[in-house]
Parts: structure tokens; C-alpha cells; sequence
């Protein structure tokens, strides 16, 4: 490897700049852990460079370059990685790994920096993935992250509620199944967001801004009847997941359903088959 890609320097905090996905994929320090990193950086100096790309953008050291921010500090050690500036994949991936393997995230920060990686190595969502790679990927993310399958898309369907309502998961102030059917909202799920993060912005982020969040998610729950997705083709593959799991079991029982069951569900059947009639004619 040539001295070039990787070079020592020290650089204003100033020019850093927080990579683009740090927002959405970790959380900051909490107030009183950065303000113990800080102590620490003060007494006795910063122990691992800061790693930046050539245009200062931050890989790994997001959490020391805020601590030396409010420590005042002016300049900072920096590792500028030159090896990384012509590939952004590989250089969202270090900065992924680097977070994840750093410090201790919950399960949903977890899940969402594996699915990011795969989705990565993929060169595109997960969501648009075919059935058989999709069902691999989220297999292997399930394995890595030592939960079962059905946990994880409890998870990942958290993960595509609002922010709000993944920060009130995170605290304990609605349970994976609440969480999960804010984002089964749809359209009115950016609502149950706003109308969370307004409790956060008015009463503190204790017990009772956790009763008042629970009560409005219930309400707009109640409302929505559990909601309805408008993401057809998240609907699509829950239904041909159903149908492979459960398909199998009712053609070999055929013969012992009901003439009652079927006539209830003739409307259903009419419906569904005139759909798969139809997909089976745009896909050839």
C-alpha cells in the first residue's frame, strides 16, 4: 500500500463535515456520555485519530469531533483516507462497520446498519430485490444478528416508520408491535410522527411524555382501524409470503373444506384471482 493512501495530518474541526448517513443510521452520544468522552479527551488527549475522506468528510470519529467541540479545541488529528475517496461504497461500508463494531447500539440500530449493508453489496434496496434474493438477504441478517426471521421483519418494519416513532421505540415508549403499526399508517403515519415529536417538544422525555405518546399512537391506531399500507409492493410480497408458507396446507386439504367456508370466501377468491390473472399477464 503507498504512503499517499493513508496520511497523518491534523486538520480545523472546523472543515470536518458529518458523513451523510450518520443522522439517519446512529444516534449521538447522549448529553452526559459526551460530556464524559470530553473529560477524557481533556485529560488525556485524543487517543485515536479522527478518520476523514480528502474533502473532510467524517468515517470514523463522529462522537470525538463533537467532544472536541465543546472542548473548544481548534484543531484535531485526523487519518486522511485517500484509499477510500474514489469508492463510495467501500467507504460507506468502512463507515458503517467502523460505527457498528465501535460502540454498543440497539437491536433496531443494528438491524437497520446490516440491511444497510446489504443493501450496499447489492447496489440497490432491499425492497427491490426478487423473492429470492430478498428472502436470502433478510435470512443472512437474521442470522448475523442472532434473531429469528419473523423478529427481524418486526424490526425492519419499524425501521420505515417515522423517526419519531422509532426514537419513542428506543425509549421504551411503544412496543415493537406499536411501533410497527405506526408504519402500517401509511399516509397518516408522517402525522403520528409529528404528533409525537411535538410531546418530546413539550414535555420531557420522561415517564409522562411516554403516557402521553402511547395514548396519541392508540387513538390514531383506533382510528386507523390498525392501518392499511400504501406501499403496494411491500403488500404484494407479505401476500406471496403467506401464499408460499400457507398454500401448500390447503391444497393438500382441499377436499376437507366446507361448502359454508368456500361460499364465504368466494368473494376474496373471485378478487385474488383476478389480480394474479392479472400480474401473471404483465410478467410474461
Amino acid at each position: 500500500m503507498a504512503k499517499t493512501d493513508r496520511e497523518a495530518a491534523v486538520w480545523p474541526v472546523r472543515k470536518l463535515k458529518p458523513h451523510p448517513r450518520q443522522a439517519g443510521t446512529f444516534p449521538d452520544l447522549s448529553e452526559p456520555d459526551l460530556a464524559a468522552l470530553a473529560a477524557d479527551m481533556a485529560a488525556n488527549g485524543l487517543q485515536h485519530p479522527v478518520e476523514i475522506l480528502p474533502n473532510g468528510t467524517i468515517l470514523a470519529g463522529h462522537q470525538r469531533v463533537r467532544a472536541a467541540q465543546t472542548l473548544g479545541w481548534k484543531t484535531i488529528a485526523v487519518v486522511v483516507r485517500h484509499d477510500l475517496a474514489a469508492d463510495e461504497t467501500a467507504a460507506t461500508a468502512y463507515f458503517i462497520n467502523d460505527n457498528r463494531n465501535r460502540r454498543h447500539h440497539s437491536p433496531l440500530c443494528k438491524a437497520r446498519c446490516e440491511i444497510e449493508l446489504v443493501e450496499l453489496e447489492a447496489g440497490h434496496p432491499i425492497d427491490d430485490m426478487d423473492w429470492e434474493d430478498r428472502d436470502r438477504a433478510k435470512a443472512a441478517v437474521a442470522t448475523r444478528l442472532g434473531m429469528s426471521l419473523r423478529n427481524l421483519n418486526r424490526y425492519l418494519l419499524v425501521l420505515k416508520a417515522p423517526a419519531a416513532a422509532q426514537a419513542a421505540f428506543e425509549r421504551g415508549h411503544l412496543s415493537l408491535t406499536e411501533a410497527g403499526r405506526v408504519a402500517l399508517l401509511g399516509t397518516g403515519a408522517t402525522a403520528v410522527g409529528d404528533a409525537i415529536g411535538a410531546v418530546y417538544d413539550s414535555v420531557a422525555a420522561g415517564e409522562m411524555a411516554g403516557v402521553q405518546v402511547r395514548r396519541d399512537v392508540r387513538v390514531a391506531l383506533e382510528q386507523g382501524r390498525g392501518g392499511r399500507t400504501t406501499d403496494v409492493k411491500a403488500a404484494l410480497y407479505r401476500l406471496v409470503r403467506a401464499l408460499r408458507r400457507d398454500l401448500p396446507c390447503v391444497r393438500a386439504g382441499m377436499a376437507t373444506i366446507e361448502g359454508d367456508a368456500l361460499a364465504r370466501l368466494r368473494e376474496v377468491v373471485t378478487d385474488a384471482h383476478a389480480v394474479f390473472a392479472a400480474l401473471k399477464k404483465r410478467a410474461g
